[in-house]
């Protein structure tokens, strides 16, 4: 099975994606070493996956109810989990022993820099605060965008597959919304600091599985069946106050898709048949950019190795 984003980790660096996508288990010390450091975050990724979980657990459960929540409410929502998962990554209880991760709930949250001894300071949380208030701030000002949801029946984070032959691409878009006219609209929500990243290549993706794949039976329609000009991709830029939707084409869909049906076989081809896998880490050749490992939270054993 692929998705976008580990074909974008596998072209960023082949050992990263290694110990995230193959290494990483529970079930012997090695293994439990880098699925631990799996769960690392930025700052900015943290502050972003809050923003996203009120926006998708508690904002569009209650527009999907025709009972949207006010702005001061769905700050009160992001401020709780800010100081629940503050303290928690605060205290590096990733590392508690026997914890039990899928047992945290909302709670969990795990920082690099925490990891790697270099604790956010005051002013880095009040600013990543601060993101996450102008980013919900600048969703609540979208009048346009959420009134045209609010006419929807909207699917949150739904789980998509397309299998062709032994691939399996995964796709989990933020948001499908079914209008009752038979159109649909795939929302992508970004907090990024920095300028504008485009994500039509990500919903590209989103957009070929829906069209390409099985749909879920409770769908009010399948979306193989209807034209792509009924068909729109939506990226938002929450801290930039920018919302960008784009057509879509066939010719789009399959040059995405030829893309990661080529870096899948190279992932299959690089994995092969050799399943002591915590021995061939050197396999994996790393990233040539600083940068990139700098940022990494697998840099421990990828520096160190994996014994």
């Amino acid at each position: 099975m692929i998705s976008y984003s580990e074909m974008r980790q596998f072209l960023r660096c082949q050992r990263q994606w290694f110990f995230k996508n193959v290494l990483a288990h529970w079930k012997d010390p090695v293994r439990r070493e880098a699925l631990i450091l799996s769960k690392l975050q930025s700052l900015s990724a943290w502050r972003g996956s809050i923003v996203d979980a009120v926006l998708s657990s508690f904002v569009l459960p209650r527009l999907r109810q025709r009972d949207p929540p006010s702005f001061t409410e769905a700050i009160q929502r992001a401020r709780t989990l800010f100081e629940k998962q503050s303290r928690f990554a605060l205290a590096h209880r990733v590392r508690e022993a026997g914890i039990k991760i899928s047992a945290c709930g909302e709670d969990f949250a795990a920082w690099h820099d925490i990891e790697y001894g270099s604790p956010p300071s005051a002013e880095a949380l009040e600013g990543a605060w601060n993101d996450i208030e102008t980013a919900l701030r600048h969703a609540f000002g979208m009048t346009e965008l959420f009134s045209d949801l609010s006419s929807r029946e909207l699917i949150v984070q739904p789980r998509l597959i397309h299998a062709v032959h032994s691939v399996s691409v995964n796709a989990n878009p933020d948001l499908v919304g079914f209008a009752a006219s038979g159109s649909i609209r795939v929302v992508d929500w970004k907090v990024h600091s920095f300028g504008l990243r485009a994500a039509k290549q990500q919903l590209l993706v989103y957009a070929g599985v829906l069209r390409r794949g099985k749909p879920h039976r409770h769908w009010p329609v399948d979306p193989r069946t209807i034209p792509l000009d009924q068909l729109s991709l939506t990226e938002v830029q929450l801290l930039n106050n920018q919302v960008h939707d784009y057509a879509v084409t066939e010719d789009e869909i399959d040059e995405v898709f030829d893309e990661l049906f080529e870096i899948a076989e190279l992932m299959r081809l690089a994995r092969g048949a050799d399943r002591d896998d915590d021995r061939r880490v050197e396999e994996f050749p790393a990233t040539p950019w600083i940068e990139i490992c700098d940022r990494c939270s697998f840099k421990k054993i990828c520096r160190e190795g994996v014994a």
